[in-house]
């Protein structure tokens, strides 16, 4: 964009394994004013499960190095409700999303979608009649997983994350400073 002497503000989203110091720059002066990192959970056991090839300490660092950068929004995406994820870890990512210098966290509940890896495993513990839900784009995890923490545990454990993470005296004060 610098390159093209094109000016327009922009914002992405980026993997926490692909944002060196100098991209982050590069970007900044580029005029990135948003980026959106997918952090996905606090617990490596489940990381690994995801197959993300990442670690907690690298979401660390890649927010640390965004915010150096003076990217001005920076916003952290994680996943709960892993087939196999404790309540106790969940509350872990919740923590860990807020302990971040993020200007946002999003927390979603793992969905099932059609032909993805999750999908295969519940198909393969005959978890899910493929002729019966092909039709349905994605299912909530919590839904057909037995292991899983329960749907509506698992959304109100999301809802009072995100109300805790908004309720921080640090992100209240960002909020009026910026308006």
């Amino acid at each position: 964009m610098k390159y093209e002497k094109i000016d327009m503000i922009w914002s992405c989203e980026g993997r926490v394994d692909k944002g060196s110091s100098e991209v982050l720059q590069t970007m900044q002066s580029a005029n990135c004013y948003s980026l959106i990192l997918g952090l996905e959970s606090a617990n490596q056991r489940i990381l690994d499960y995801y197959n993300k090839q990442i670690t907690p300490e690298m979401s660390k660092k890649v927010v640390k190095k965004a915010r150096k950068a003076k990217i001005n929004i920076i916003t952290g995406l994680f996943i709960v409700g892993a087939p196999d994820e404790t309540i106790q870890e969940i509350i872990n990512t919740l923590k860990f999303g807020m302990k971040l210098d993020l200007d946002f966290a999003v927390y979603q509940p793992l969905y099932v979608y059609l032909g993805s890896e999750i999908w295969k495993e519940a198909l393969s513990h005959g978890l899910i009649d493929e002729e019966r839900t092909w039709n349905k784009s994605k299912i909530f995890a919590a839904d057909i997983f037995p292991t899983a923490v329960k749907h509506d545990i698992l959304e109100k454990l999301i809802t009072n994350g995100f109300i805790e993470f908004l309720s921080r005296p640090k992100y209240l004060l960002k909020e009026v400073i910026r308006t």
